[in-house]
């Protein structure tokens, strides 16, 4: 049974700002701007489920924060039939407003559907341009086993946990699902679902990446 995954990456968190963190990137809440981004995505995904939009691509569909392929929610769904969740906490708040509008609808939090962590504990708490230093040095080493630091991910270890999801995706009963993760994780998730006979290197990843702004819903079929 094919089935439509929507991913959506979280609101503007504190993280995506200039300055340094003073929590761990699990930490991170939403800015006051990503709070009001994440009530508007609820109403965009609770648009895509109308009765006339059955039929429509999700462009045409009226919602311009909409991207992807594939069919659009089968008919007579009312809303999504699983919401997932990242455990990290400004995923977790993206999340409540879906929580409100579809009281009804199951939601689990998946621990292994969280933001890749290429930088160590401490090297997350650096300000912005400082982190993504560290990332641009960590992509160009091309090493899928590298780990900064001690609690650094590795990109196999990354991987892992994007295929994982992929075989849990495919196992519930479930046809319509909302994920609401991270920049990365979905970039990981479309590559490895439309072309999963590529090998993934750190290098190829991060050269080929979509820009995913934050409460962007992208629409895929599995």
């Amino acid at each position: 049974m094919k089935k439509n995954i929507f991913f959506v990456r979280h609101g503007e968190s504190l993280g995506n700002l200039d300055g340094p963190l003073t929590v761990l990137r699990s930490d991170i809440v939403l800015s006051d701007n990503g709070i009001a981004q994440s009530a508007a995505m609820a109403e965009d995904i609770g648009a895509l489920f109308r009765p006339e939009n059955f039929e429509k691509s999700a462009k045409s569909a009226g919602n311009p924060g909409v991207s992807g392929v594939g069919s659009v929610p089968s008919a007579g769904a009312s809303g999504p039939d699983l919401i997932i969740v990242s455990p990290y906490l400004r995923a977790v708040q993206t999340a409540h407003p879906l929580f409100a509008k579809f009281p009804e609808i199951p939601t689990e939090i998946w621990s292994f559907v969280h933001e890749f962590e290429p930088a160590c504990s401490v090297q997350g708490k650096l300000d912005r341009l400082q982190r993504f230093a560290i990332y641009d040095e960590y992509f160009a080493r091309d090493d899928h086993n590298f780990r900064n630091g001690t609690d650094g991910e590795t990109f196999a270890e990354f991987i892992a946990r994007v295929d994982r999801t992929i075989a849990k995706l495919r196992e519930t009963k479930a046809k319509n699902i909302v994920i609401v993760t991270h920049y990365w994780f979905i970039n990981a998730m479309l590559m490895r679902i439309k072309n999963p006979e590529i090998k993934l290197s750190p290098k190829y990843f991060n050269d080929n990446e979509l820009a995913v702004k934050n409460t962007e819903i992208i629409k895929i079929e599995l």
